[in-house]
């Protein structure tokens, strides 16, 4: 089983491998990019679309798109060289046990009076409130990195938990739809979408 190491060091190779660290990156760039998928979340849910679905074999629905925060978040984290697992497993879980891959997030995430942040998470009652409390969790990260604090990752990794609280609530398998994304990711073409960036 993969561990969330090999999931930033994935997502990073790939983002390099693609072209997107050919000219020099900001950090508040990258941010920027997640909050992107955000609303590309919320599109799918604004659109009544199905939660995963394919569309001439690309992953599609709001399920794809916060993987895609994730991805974003693990690229981010793999070219800053941080280990990620030590933010997930001393600051949100109550129990303080190792958290090395996925599937341990989700058993940790499964325990839901373990999670710090339980009650906040508690009080988003539709899928639109969810998406806001994530993208202000991904500003709380971008806004220390501008204030050169020491916990943007903090608040990234918070991002993540709740992406995975998120993910329990619906009944979606975080593995299965990162590997597929994964695998999809690394056969698109080089600078893929024909952005700039």
């Amino acid at each position: 089983m993969k561990k969330i190491q090999d999931y930033l060091k994935q997502s990073y190779d790939n983002s390099v491998n693609k072209g997107w660290y050919e000219r020099p990156t900001t950090s508040i760039e990258r941010f920027a990019l997640m909050l992107s998928e955000i609303s590309e979340a919320t599109e799918e849910v604004r659109s009544s679309k199905e939660d995963f679905y394919l569309v001439d074999g690309k992953p599609e629905g709001q399920s794809v798109e916060l993987v895609d925060v994730l991805i974003r978040i693990f690229d981010y984290s793999g070219y800053s060289n941080v280990n990620f697992s030590k933010f997930l497993e001393t600051q949100f879980f109550v129990s303080f046990n190792p958290i090395y891959t996925i599937n341990d997030l989700m058993i940790e995430v499964a325990q839901l009076k373990n999670i710090r942040c339980y009650e906040e998470l508690q009080d988003l009652h539709s899928d639109l409130e969810f998406h806001i409390s994530v993208a202000i969790s991904i500003c709380d990260a971008a806004k220390s990195h501008m204030k050169k604090t020491d916990k943007e990752f903090l608040f990234l990794a918070e991002t993540v938990v709740k992406i995975a609280y998120f993910f329990f609530k619906k009944g979606w398998n975080m593995t299965e739809i990162l590997d597929i994304k994964h695998e999809y990711n690394v056969n698109r073409p080089h600078k893929h979408g024909g952005k700039v960036c």
